[in-house]
This record gives structure tokens, C-alpha cells and sequence, in this order.
């Protein structure tokens, strides 16, 4: 069963070492983590399963594999979006600074926060 299924993009030409990757951490997490994949434009699918979330594991193992998606130049996700998902990683890939300019902008043309409430820009 499944806990989650992430959106991570690399460049096409680290797709191999990103996928080698994931398939270490299911290993010294023994678990298994299948993947689905759009390989020619590097955005793919790794599917954490129930297990590691009973296990407590399924944050720490999904931090492991967006910080190596950004060491290869990548992004945590590709075509999904950030959404209410992804918000507890957003910190991994966009600096404090640019949150609050973010923030600024969001705050001028919304000074009344009534539009997306719940978002990450708050």
C-alpha cells in the first residue's frame, strides 16, 4: 500500500545516478520503493509505501531523496507543484529570503490574505 508519491526532477542526465539513488535508500531501508517515470525529461515517481510511514520512516526517507534530487540540480517537484503535500520540504529548496520577498508580494497584492489562506505564501 501506499504513504506517498513524490514528484521529484532531476536534468535527464542525472535520471541514472538519481534512480541508483533511490534505490539504495529502499535498500538500506529495507523496503521497497517502485518508481514510474517520464525518464526523457527527468521527472519521476518514487513510491513510498505504508510501511515505511508505520515505521516512522517515510519523512526522513523522502527528505533523503528531494536533498539528492537538489544536489543533482533538481527540484522537488516537477509537475505536481508544491501544494499541502510538499510544504514541510519547501524549506529545502527556497531560502528564508526569498520566502519573505515572496511573502511581501503576495502581502501587496493580498492585503486581506483571502486568497489561497492555507498556502505556503502566507
Amino acid at each position: 500500500q501506499l504513504a506517498e508519491i513524490l514528484d521529484v526532477t532531476v536534468p535527464p542526465a542525472a535520471v541514472g545516478e538519481m534512480m541508483d539513488e533511490v534505490d539504495k535508500l529502499a535498500a538500506q531501508y529495507h523496503t521497497k520503493i517502485p518508481m514510474v517515470a517520464h525518464a526523457g525529461d527527468g521527472n519521476f515517481h518514487p513510491h513510498l509505501m505504508l510501511e515505511l510511514k508505520e515505521r516512522g520512516l517515510s519523512t526522513e526517507v523522502k527528505r533523503k531523496i528531494y536533498a539528492r534530487a537538489i544536489e543533482l540540480g533538481g527540484v522537488i517537484s516537477g509537475e505536481h507543484g508544491i501544494g499541502k503535500t510538499r510544504l514541510g520540504e519547501l524549506d529545502m529548496c527556497i531560502d528564508p529570503k526569498s520566502m519573505d520577498l515572496m511573502r511581501g508580494i503576495k502581502r501587496l497584492f493580498d492585503p486581506n490574505g483571502i486568497l489561497s489562506p492555507d498556502s505556503a505564501i502566507r
